[in-house]
Formats: C-alpha cells, structure tokens, sequence
C-alpha cells in the first residue's frame, strides 16, 4: 500500500540493543547481519534495520504472509542550531500525486538555498541533465527550531506550518536533511560540493538496496555486489560491474551538478553487449545512496535508498 507517511520517534540502546518503538512498546534487536539488526519475537512480520557508517538506518518491514511491506527512515536524533541549515543543497524527493486513495510517485531532484537563520532563498527543481529552473517565485519558507519535538518547523510566506525537516550531523561534520511534509513528500538533501576522490578499479561495494515504485509499492529489500572495471579522471567517469548479471553501468560524478552522480539511459552492457537500463539521479549521504530515476525516460519510476554493507 501507501499510505501517509507519519513522523515517529523511537529509542534504542545501542549497547543493550533494547529501546522503545513509536507507540511506546518496548523492543529487542537481535543482529542479522552486518551492521543490520531485526527485531525480537517478532510473528507474521520481518523488519530490517540497515544501519550506515554515518548512523542513519533504512528500515525495512515485510509481512511474511501478505504482500504487506513499510519503510521507515531513522536519523539520530540531534539539537542543532538553525544555523547548521545555511548553505546550498542538492535535494531528492519521492512525491505523491495527493494525499490519499490511488496515488503515483515521481522522484524529484531540486536545489535548496538557506540562510544561517533558516530563510529559503532559493528552490529550484532539476530535471536530468537540464537546467534547473525555479519551482516558484519569492517569497519562500523558512524554518525554525521546534523546541518541543526536534528538528525544525517549516513556515510558509502565508504564515502556516507545513512540513517537519530534520538535521543530521556526523562527527566529522557532514550534514543530512530529511523533510517529510504533510501530502506524503519524503525529502532527502545533502551539501552542494564537489564528491572527491573517484574509487580505484578493482574496488568492491556492497549494498542493501530499498526499492520504492512509482505505483507506491516498496519491493523486497535486496543485496547487491559491484566492482569498479574502469575509471576515467578526464571526465570522472566510473564503471561497475554488478555481481548478479554482470551488468556493467557508468557514471558520471559530479553531473549533473557538484555532489551528485548521474547514468545516461542505457549506459549500460552485458559482456560487452548493450542493454536497456534507466537514467537516474544519485546522491551519496555518507554510507548511503539515494538514486531516482529522471522523470519522462522510459520505465516505471522509482526511488532506491541503498546502505553500504560492511
């Protein structure tokens, strides 16, 4: 299904791996796998915590009768000054085409300016390699601390509150934002800067990989293998090669625009032999993925929050 998305706050012990859920009820993880946990005595139902190196986790649930599955994305809670907003970002959404009954979802790349006293100056949507244009005039939103539940209030021009945005920030100082808004609008964002350094041929990564559909399903979490085959610095371009089926894809980094990751539709071989793949959009967090395909190419939409498997 799909329905609105809802804000939670959970608690977890980390050493004791206890804590209390979103209703209060107390839980148990259990480990099942690296840097992955489940939840104790659970029946009819699977959940999968996927935590990444910057303690984010994409958690994902599965009845184990029923085609039923949830997800769920957790970040420590923090109390961060509005000042730790200022900046340019890149921005990926998954946005609903209304708040109830059948509904689509189409991802979306923007670009988001504040101010160090959370005024938006400026938001731009993104298509694929186009150029960004603006996806309203002034004035915009700005954001506030919530002193009572966390994170930060968004106050529309009008003066009412909308969306819930929330700030992460690791040790060593890179930030993530997660906005949820009350239509069922997830937003993830990172800072606007260069990705550095390419991976090395012979470079192996390993992923979980959730997968959202355009038509509001979530599909069975899955793992993924890739090895870098080849590296060019000229135009930083990189290609892997996934363990599955030996497909190889290419990306270009920093395209369309610093801190993002783009692959061309069907920039994609098997053995040497093209085959079909999707355009799509990717953006590292810091032990984690988020990619959405470009409105308008062929196929269904989608949008895959990927964590790195130790």
């Amino acid at each position: 299904g799909s329905a609105v998305r809802r804000l939670g706050k959970a608690q977890i012990n980390a050493a004791t791996l206890t804590g209390t859920d979103a209703a209060g009820q107390a839980i148990s993880l259990v480990s099942t796998g690296p840097c992955q946990y489940g939840l104790a005595g659970e029946t009819g139902w699977t959940t999968r915590f996927n935590v990444s190196s910057a303690s984010m986790a994409a958690v994902h649930g599965q009845s184990t009768t029923t085609s039923e599955r949830n997800f769920e994305f957790a970040i420590p809670e923090q109390a961060l000054p509005v000042s730790e907003l200022a900046g340019t970002w890149n921005a990926m959404s998954w946005y609903p085409s209304a708040t109830s009954g059948t509904r689509t979802f189409q991802p979306t790349v923007h670009e988001l300016s504040l101010t160090a006293d959370g005024q938006v100056t400026a938001l731009l949507n993104c298509t694929g390699l186009a150029p960004c244009t603006p996806q309203h005039p002034a004035p915009f939103s700005r954001f506030v601390p919530n002193t009572v539940d966390g994170g930060f209030d968004e106050i529309l021009p009008s003066g009412a509150l909308w969306s819930r945005l929330f700030l992460h920030k690791t040790i060593s100082g890179s930030r993530v934002l997660v906005l949820l808004s009350p239509d069922g609008q997830f937003v993830v964002a990172a800072p606007k800067k260069p990705l550095g350094a390419l991976p090395a041929v012979g470079d192996i990564g390993n992923w979980r990989d959730l997968l959202l559909n355009g038509d509001g399903t979530l599909a069975a979490l899955t793992e993924g293998n890739y090895t870098v085959v080849a590296v060019d610095p000229v135009v930083r371009s990189v290609s892997r090669r996934r363990a599955s089926d030996r497909r190889v894809d290419t990306q270009l980094f920093d395209l369309p625009r610093d801190g993002l990751r783009h692959r061309a539709l069907n920039a994609c071989t098997i053995d040497g032999a093209p085959v079909l793949c999707a355009e799509f959009v990717q953006m590292p967090i810091g032990g984690m993925t988020i990619t959405g395909s470009v409105p308008g190419t062929p196929g269904t939409p989608f949008f895959i929050v990927s964590v790195a498997k130790p």
